[in-house]
């Protein structure tokens, strides 16, 4: 495994927790009171609140790998250990994010067809290629038991000739 020396992490900004926990709570009491007899949309308030406590400790832990405690600031450099930690408590934010119903779709290096509900941003000439293809996932397509809640924005490289 080649572990860099260092990794480059860009600031993240987090949505509001209160405004996240009602949406996934009135998300989660729609589905509960919808007349679908899907299995996957009987989600109940427990459940909801055993994933949200999960994803708050991965947090913590990705958090404790990547902020210096004593200077509440960035580590300068991180150790093989601590992308372990990350990528540990990714793996285990998405299970639950999975749990959930929630399924994240990052199109990126797909060949891009116009039906994909996604949003286009940029085109980008590129010479060698002959089909359009997906560069870029600026924000992924988010499909909650089989419905999406939230439309993908990506960047798409087209061939030249086509330009």
């Amino acid at each position: 495994m080649n572990v860099p020396d260092s990794l480059s992490i860009p600031q993240v900004q987090m949505p509001d927790p209160r405004q996240f926990a009602n949406d996934l709570i009135q998300a989660a009491v729609a589905a509960t009171n919808s007349n679908r007899k899907d299995p996957s949309s009987d989600l109940n308030e427990q459940g909801l609140v055993k994933a949200l406590i999960a994803v708050a400790n991965q947090s913590w832990r990705m958090g404790s790998a990547l902020i210096d405690a004593e200077t509440s600031e960035p580590k300068a450099n991180l150790t093989p250990q601590d992308i372990r930690k990350l990528s540990n408590a990714l793996d285990a934010i998405r299970e639950c994010i999975q749990g959930l119903g929630l399924k994240v779709i990052d199109r990126t290096g797909e060949a891009f067809d116009s039906g994909l509900p996604d949003q286009v941003v940029t085109e980008e000439p590129q010479e060698a290629i002959s089909k359009e293809r997906i560069i870029r996932t600026i924000r992924p397509t988010i499909m909650w038991n089989q419905t999406m809640v939230q439309r993908g924005e990506i960047d798409i490289a087209v061939p030249t000739s086509k330009k």
